[in-house]
């Protein structure tokens, strides 16, 4: 029994940094582009 809570709980922390790693990747992207079209209006 024990087992089975143990492996449900190390599915449920891979699923939340699983997606909290994908957010964090779009967040990265979203800055990236925000960052060039700043350099663009500079330029």
């Amino acid at each position: 029994m024990a087992n089975i809570l143990l492996l449900v709980f190390a599915v449920f922390l891979l699923l939340v940094s699983l997606i909290s790693g994908f957010s964090y990747f779009k967040d990265r992207k979203k800055q990236k582009l925000s960052f060039k079209s700043k350099r663009m209006k500079f330029n």
